[in-house]
């Protein structure tokens, strides 16, 4: 039987989408409870710490203070998982990241259904395959920042879009698909900010009118006259709140302002969103060759060209920010899987003659996954994570040699291999996520350091940071930490100690020059280069006698 006519039955169809969702989840899952914070994650999680402290839940505050970068969508869902799992005075770090988990598993869904509206039911498997097994799906649901819940939002806006784009001119269907449509970009706007779904609604509106059925068509689709008052009915009354608490100058200067709108016409031809953003579907970046060379030849024309729409024009408007993060592509992930999965069905499926050593494609992601693993193993990890290594390399070889016997007899089909080599990529991710490989060691240090603060300082000890971002100590120690920029400013704010005696956090070289004027206590400390090797100190005027904590 056919593939297609496989997958035509229910059984088989949800079947699959079931195990696609289990197989992300498991991918998302790992290490979720036990990997410390990260900056970023820090700022997500002590901020909706504070707004519960607080009863505030308009103006965001992070270390006491007014935090006026982003919107508070974000903030509201960590502070809702821990209320229903946990304690909302004290949220713990997977309580911030949850929301994030939901979302990609949200954006496996997205994928599978943008793949079965642009093309069938296979490319759709594929791009939720895909999507649920890449680096940046593994990344960034073991992250609280909101990147991937705007993520999601972003993508079930023009997946709505794309619903109503098939239905009846006119009809119930497509309003209620153009609403919500509407609905979800004020939601990414709650969670993040208009950026993103301004440049999305952009990409649908030119592909309506130019490469679609005319403007009129593509204008009754959007139904912006209907859509803007619902878009600011989700996000103006949040923000009149926060202007009105701040009063009239209060948000000048900050992101939520618009800073970040501003663009950078210098940036125009700069190709970076062109080619970094592919980190995000690591290690299926080679499916951009048949993605690139074979999309448009499957019959289906118009998809391919939205869904490039898609994908190139954020990639085009954000040349214009003044920031280059490859991150921010995290929106169109699904249509750029879908794009890849297309594109690898059809060069896959032409021809039956080539239609077996170009299956050979799939399983060369198998060989490169054995090939990374091996190179970790041998030269790129410490004796202590090699176990680990090991067993993921045990595991995935099976699976690989199982793969090669399939295309040397000429049997099984290339989505099976598909997902042979998926789990393999799962494989590595749930293997290595439970371990410090996959994650930066500033992370597992930062919080060592942290709790040598904390440990010993009396309740009215204040707390200092000199050349070290202080997010992930705000949170750790549960205390406000004052922020100086120089060296002047840490011995006055040491002057203004209660009891004459302060912790600090500072960057390892100042160390030297602290002696010179204070009584220097090392507590622990972080080896790294000039600005990374950080030191946790107890500071005394010189002279001073140490007073025992109360």
């Amino acid at each position: 039987m056919a593939l297609a006519d496989r997958l035509a039955r229910p059984p088989a169809w949800w079947g699959s989408v079931a195990l696609i969702l289990v197989l992300a989840a498991l991918v998302a899952g790992i290490g979720t409870t036990t990997l410390p914070l990260e900056g970023h994650e820090a700022l997500v999680v002590q901020t909706a710490q504070e707004m519960y402290a607080r009863g505030d839940y308009i103006v965001p505050y992070f270390n006491a203070e007014p935090r006026l970068v982003k919107p508070p969508l974000s903030y509201w869902l960590t502070g809702a998982t821990a209320w229903l799992f946990g304690d909302p005075g004290h949220i713990e770090p997977w309580h911030g990241r949850l929301p994030s988990i939901l979302a990609g598993l949200g954006l496996c869904g997205l994928a599978i259904t943008l793949g079965r509206l642009g093309y069938d039911r296979a490319t759709g498997l594929s791009a939720g395959l895909l999507l649920g097994t890449s680096a940046g799906f593994f990344a960034y649901t073991h992250n609280a920042r909101p990147d991937l819940l705007y993520a999601f939002w972003c993508a079930a806006g023009y997946t709505a879009f794309a619903e109503g784009w098939r239905c009846t001119p006119g009809s119930l269907a497509e309003r209620l698909w153009a609403y919500a449509m509407w609905g979800a970009f004020g939601l990414a706007t709650l969670t993040k900010g208009p950026q993103l779904p301004l440049m999305l609604l952009v990409a649908c509106a030119l592909y309506a009118g130019l490469g679609g059925t005319g403007w009129r068509h593509g204008l009754r689709t959007l139904r912006p006259l209907a859509g803007v008052p619902i878009l600011c009915a989700l996000t103006l009354p949040w923000w009149l709140m926060l202007h009105h608490r701040l009063g009239a100058t209060g948000l000048y200067g900050s992101q939520l302002s618009g800073t970040l709108l501003i663009p950078e016409w210098r940036a125009l031809l700069d190709p970076y969103y062109l080619y970094r953003p592919l980190q995000l579907v690591l290690p299926w970046v080679l499916m951009v060759v048949p993605a690139v060379l074979f999309v448009r030849r499957s019959g289906r024309e118009g998809a391919a060209a939205w869904l490039a729409c898609i994908v190139l024009i954020p990639a085009l408007l954000l040349s214009f920010g003044v920031q280059r993060r490859w991150f921010y592509m995290l929106p169109v992930l699904p249509a750029l899987c879908v794009l890849l999965g297309a594109g690898t069905v059809q060069w896959l499926g032409e021809g039956r003659r080539a239609r077996n050593w170009r299956a050979w494609f799939v399983a060369l992601h198998g060989l490169l996954i054995l090939g990374a693993l091996a190179w970790l193993l041998a030269f790129g990890a410490p004796a202590t994570e090699q176990g680990p290594i090991a067993l993921c390399l045990a595991l995935s070889v099976p699976l690989f040699l199982w793969i090669a016997v399939r295309r040397i007899r000429h049997r099984g089909s290339w989505l099976g291999d598909m997902a042979v080599v998926a789990v393999m990529a799962a494989v590595v991710f749930i293997g290595l996520g439970a371990t410090r490989l996959l994650w930066s060691q500033d992370r597992f240090e930062r919080q060592r350091l942290a709790q040598a603060v904390a440990r010993g300082a009396g309740p009215d000890t204040p707390f200092l940071s000199l050349g070290v971002n202080p997010n992930v100590f705000v949170y750790y120690t549960g205390r406000p930490i004052h922020w100086v920029r120089t060296l002047k400013g840490l011995t006055r704010a040491l002057a203004q100690a209660p009891r004459g005696e302060a912790r600090a956090i500072v960057q390892s070289h100042y160390l030297d020059k602290l002696s010179s004027c204070c009584i220097v206590e090392l507590l622990d400390s972080m080896p790294g280069d000039r600005d990374e090797a950080t030191s946790v100190v107890t500071l005394r005027p010189k002279g001073a006698a140490r007073i025992a904590p109360r």
